[in-house]
């Protein structure tokens, strides 16, 4: 019960070193997860050279492909807004929003455009080197898959959906160095266009980029791994924390240069909370790789979140034998008891390193 939540779990359980948990359709009171750690892949079997560069790889070639798909199709929904708004004269002004209305800045581009534009590219080269140095393979591809996973979603947004460009029309002419549509021929952007729109990408690969970090700094100084609010279990952990005040730091950038409407940095500050603490997007997008299930070990590959929770029941199965019930999991035998002795859960529950223990000591400050 003191371990909460699915993730906190899992979390653990690296932490610990403990054997993987059983996967789904498998109960933990099966013998090969509790008398046989063999079964396993040994977490010190040396895999190939060969798998190991490809696991590497393979997430680097599909951000670098997705990338470059949205930049080359950027360019023809930002046609269309033009077309659009040359057309229509009374339509070429920005949408009203609550932040941009506030103040007169952003009519032309400036020094405040170049930082907003600057400060994710900073943020994702650090994430990419924080995992290079510190040689941690499942954050990489991690980091890598979930950009990817996100630029491809934005890019059906953007080309679903032209909102008017928060530059307004002028600002886009200029921007691109045109004097009208006509004039707006083919092009590649690394930066997107300026109807860009749906949800900020700057706001996203601002937060990716501080988590992913935030990730590499927890495994490598578990200190770091705290909460927030004198460690009250409810409270945020304090890379949350710092993720949300780098997004707040480009939002308010964003603002000012007039880049994004405010529901652009809304929308995509959901998003990426979401996206980031969803289980079951970290276990797909760890399964898409081919290569990196032979070289990361199985107690480090994450789990789905029905599973995690399963075995959350299972390990919370005391009280219902107790009373003669079956809990999640677990086999009766004719007899009404379990069809294992209690004693092999309990091992297998030690060797995983989740025993019975004051909170204090499952969770280290």
């Amino acid at each position: 019960q003191a371990l909460g939540s699915p993730r906190r779990l899992q979390s653990f359980l690296r932490r610990s070193g403990g054997d993987r948990l059983p996967s789904r359709g498998h109960s933990a009171m099966d013998s090969s997860s509790v008398d046989d750690s063999s079964s396993e892949a040994s977490p010190t079997a040396k895999p190939s050279t060969s798998k190991a560069c490809g696991a590497w790889v393979f997430p680097f070639v599909v951000a670098v492909a997705a990338n470059l798909f949205y930049m080359t199709m950027s360019w023809f929904p930002n046609h269309k807004y033009l077309e659009w708004a040359e057309s229509r004269p009374q339509c070429q002004e920005a949408l009203p929003d609550l932040l941009l209305d506030l103040h007169d800045f952003g009519e032309q581009a400036t020094i405040v455009t170049q930082i907003a534009d600057a400060l994710p590219g900073l943020m994702l080269l650090s994430t990419a080197i924080a995992c290079a140095v510190t040689k941690n393979l499942l954050i990489w591809n991690r980091f890598l898959m979930t950009q990817s996973f996100v630029i491809v979603l934005n890019f059906v947004a953007e080309q679903s959906t032209m909102l008017p460009s928060s530059y307004g029309f002028k600002r886009c002419k200029a921007y691109l160095g045109i004097n009208s549509a006509a004039e707006d021929h083919y092009q590649f952007s690394a930066t997107g266009s300026c109807v860009a729109m749906i949800w900020s990408g700057h706001v996203f690969h601002m937060m990716i980029g501080g988590y992913m970090i935030g990730l590499v700094l927890e495994q490598r100084f578990p200190g770091l791994k705290r909460r927030t609010l004198w460690g009250s279990g409810s409270a945020p952990l304090l890379k949350s924390v710092v993720v949300v005040v780098l997004a707040c730091i480009e939002m308010s950038i964003l603002v000012i240069d007039k880049g994004h409407y405010t529901v652009d940095m809304f929308l995509a500050m959901i998003i990426s909370m979401l996206t980031f603490t969803n289980d079951n997007v970290e276990y797909w997008l760890f399964h898409v790789n081919p290569f990196i299930r032979s070289v990361v070990p199985a107690r480090d590959q994450p789990m789905k979140h029905g599973q995690l929770r399963a075995i959350i029941k299972e390990l919370q199965c005391d009280g219902g034998r107790r009373r003669g019930e079956a809990s999640p999991g677990v086999q009766l035998s004719d007899s009404g008891g379990p069809t294992r002795p209690r004693r092999e859960l309990k091992a297998w529950a030690v060797r995983c390193a989740f025993v019975r223990r004051p909170r204090r000591t499952l969770y280290p400050e």
